[in-house]
């Protein structure tokens, strides 16, 4: 077992469980644990008695967003600079924050504990498959932290699950059970609250047991390759949008309600304002 102030590995026979390990912070993404996550995932797709990697949260959370106390407290922007140079500059077809995922040529499933925002669907919809506890809440709230949508996420969301509902749940930021994530097809599988994670490995057995590595390895990239087509572009155009908007009002607001425990106060937009968009 690896352990890591901020991540955890542990070996379930063919099956590698990385698990988010700040519960005090609700699993909340700071760049030291995506960097950790990166360097667990690779590990793996190098040992070949792993077959797959599941990734969950310790404690009652999947992951809830980025930091926002990290993002105040310095250099985090400058960190997640870094790590997306990284992820760019691999022999992935795809740029992206978790582009990598898909060229593991390992299945990675995401085993949803808990709640799940922001950046950690955003980690969620990179994975090939996303499990859930029946009591685990899902939001995309970027709107309302004054924020476009990050990454591949304004595509990748409706190539899972159609451009209408992808459109709702990003345009209001609410929050969706686990249940209504199954029937818009977003969650594969949901399982009782009692022994979630050993319900999720018992049935990745049939996966590890009797399913060709390279089979599953050349299928996961030919499903990659057709739901990926223009994601290139859609990451340029998500990451001048989420520059922008984090310079922006909006954002400096979010932060500072949240800081301050209120609610946000927006401003309206202008039709100037509009057509600056990209």
């Amino acid at each position: 077992m690896f352990v890591d102030r901020d991540l955890s590995v542990e070996r379930r026979e063919s099956v590698a469980v990385m698990r988010l390990s700040r519960p005090e912070r609700m699993n909340a993404m700071t760049p030291d644990m995506e960097a950790a996550l990166r360097d667990a995932v690779e590990a793996a797709n190098a040992d070949p008695s792993v077959r797959v990697i599941v990734i969950t949260g310790a404690g009652k959370a999947f992951c809830a967003g980025a930091d926002l106390r990290a993002v105040k407290e310095g250099n985090y922007y400058e960190k997640q600079a870094d790590l997306l140079r990284r992820a760019d500059s691999t022999a992935a077809p795809y740029i992206g924050r978790f582009s990598y995922f898909s060229l593991s040529p390992k299945p990675i499933v995401a085993a949803l504990n808990g709640a799940a925002v922001g950046v950690g669907i955003t980690l969620a919809l990179s994975c090939d498959l996303r499990v859930a506890r029946s009591g685990a809440k899902l939001a995309l709230s970027f709107s309302r932290l004054g924020l476009a949508a990050e990454e591949g996420v304004a595509l990748l969301l409706p190539r899972l699950i159609g451009a209408s509902a992808a459109m709702d749940l990003l345009l209001t930021g609410r929050t969706l059970t686990a249940e209504h994530g199954h029937n818009i097809g977003l969650i594969t599988s949901i399982y009782d609250d009692d022994d979630f994670e050993s319900a999720v490995l018992s049935n990745l057995q049939e996966m590890t047991t009797v399913c060709s590595p390279d089979a599953m390895r050349r299928i996961k990239s030919q499903v990659w390759d057709s739901v990926l087509c223009g994601y290139d572009e859609a990451v340029k155009r998500a990451r001048i949008h989420i520059e922008e908007s984090r310079q922006g009002n909006d954002f400096q607001e979010a932060v500072a309600s949240f800081a301050e425990k209120r609610v946000p106060q927006y401003a309206g937009l202008s039709l100037s304002r509009d057509k600056q968009l990209v």
